[in-house]
């Protein structure tokens, strides 16, 4: 699928961090449910004609995580996040 974002909207790969191998184990009660990140690290995949020039494909950029929409056209997922959510680009 071709898809192209519009109306100042990215579209975006989440970036999955390493986890922190040195953390100890702790068992937890069922119905714990931890906190999500409040940012993610992301990938520009493609950008929406009237987004900044600044957003270019395959720059890093962090993210408020709870603004990441998901969509799901014709059997694939999608995940947008509207330009004014990016906090900061990420250089590496």
């Amino acid at each position: 699928m071709n898809f192209k974002p519009v109306n100042r909207h990215l579209q975006v790969e989440l970036i999955q961090l390493p986890k922190d191998k040195n953390k100890s184990s702790v068992l937890l009660p069922e119905d714990y449910n931890p906190r999500n990140e409040q940012y993610k690290l992301c990938r520009v995949m493609a950008v929406a004609d009237d987004c900044a020039k600044h957003f270019a494909k395959k720059t890093l950029i962090a993210v408020n995580a709870p603004m990441i929409e998901k969509v799901r056209i014709l059997d694939e997922e999608v995940h947008l996040i509207l330009e004014n959510h990016v906090v900061g680009i990420v250089n590496e």
